[in-house]
């Protein structure tokens, strides 16, 4: 059974173009770990502040691996870290299904 990562970021008003420039990095690195299998990221329309990562990895000890990958600490801890006003995980188990017939 995967692990599924709902984060929730909001990011302090002004650094909203910062944190879209570190993106395209940390979703690199992390699709490249063997053990990530989606990493995707919206952001709210409302709130231009709001962003929302998703992220499947195989399992538990996966998602911990990432979180203790060096591009984590470079790019999460380092450089977004200080400009979050607010920021939420919510860890959920991936449920898998045989392939559905649609008429």
């Amino acid at each position: 059974m995967s692990i599924v990562l709902i984060v929730y970021w909001k990011v302090k008003m002004g650094s909203e173009n910062y944190l879209e420039n570190l993106l395209p990095a940390l979703i690199k690195k992390s699709l490249s770990e063997k053990g990530c299998l989606n990493y995707s990221v919206t952001r709210s329309r409302e709130d231009k502040s709001v962003f929302i990562l998703l992220q499947e990895f195989i399992d538990i000890d996966a998602a911990r691996a990432n979180q203790l990958s060096t591009h984590y600490k470079w790019i999460v801890e380092d450089r977004i870290a200080p400009i979050l006003e607010k920021s939420n995980i919510h860890v959920l188990d991936g449920l898998s299904f045989p392939q559905l017939e649609y008429s």
